[in-house]
């Protein structure tokens, strides 16, 4: 029997933890995730894992480090995937988007 892929673990923690068909509180939050913290490089498989939340929730990629998700749970998804690879993680909630003046 092969392996759960992290994907998979966190997908099932998630679902636990918010115990329901749920998406929780629809929103905007970006998760923000640092691994300056590690000495090694990230692992390809945090990508292909971050690839395959990415069929289960809403969210979108801002840049490397960011995330703009669409609902607490896909934010909290993607938080504990990153946490699982020894990153730094913080969550935050959008209130409202502030467009440039220039």
């Amino acid at each position: 029997m092969p392996r759960k892929s992290y994907a998979d673990i966190v997908s099932e923690e998630v679902e636990r933890r918010f115990n329901c068909d749920c998406n929780g509180d629809y929103g905007r939050f970006l998760v923000v995730y640092d691994f300056s913290c590690i000495e090694s490089k990230i692992p390809n498989t945090f990508y292909k894992n971050l690839e395959k939340l990415s069929l289960r929730y809403y969210f979108n990629v801002v840049q490397k480090s960011v995330i703009e998700a669409y609902s607490e749970k896909a934010a909290h998804a993607v938080a504990l995937l990153a946490k699982m690879y020894g990153a730094n993680v913080r969550i935050y909630e959008v209130k409202r988007e502030v467009k440039p003046l220039f």
